[in-house]
């Protein structure tokens, strides 16, 4: 994976971290807000697609490393890219 990408997967992890002590805090003082769609859709993300699409990135850029796999290394590295990106963003 490139650096890149490591260090965006980091930034993502700090602001879950930040998130998830932010819900801690509000449990803490016995308050639950009501979930969004956007925290609904963002917690899918990181649960489920995001562990996918770093499994086939690792599927398609480990496995079978040849000449023919460099399209299918490049398109993995270009979908995990446009994950990250959406997740960063929201």
């Amino acid at each position: 994976m490139p650096e890149q990408q490591l260090r965006q997967l980091k930034r993502i992890d700090e602001k879950v971290s930040s998130y998830h002590a932010y819900q801690a805090a509000l449990h803490a003082q016995h308050k639950t807000p009501a979930i969004t769609e956007a925290q609904f859709v963002l917690n899918k993300m990181l649960q489920t697609r995001l562990p996918e699409m770093l499994a086939t990135h690792y599927q398609l850029t480990n496995i079978n490393v040849t000449n023919e796999n460099s399209e299918k290394r490049l398109e993995a590295s270009k979908l995990l890219q446009s994950v990250l990106d959406n997740i960063e963003q929201r």
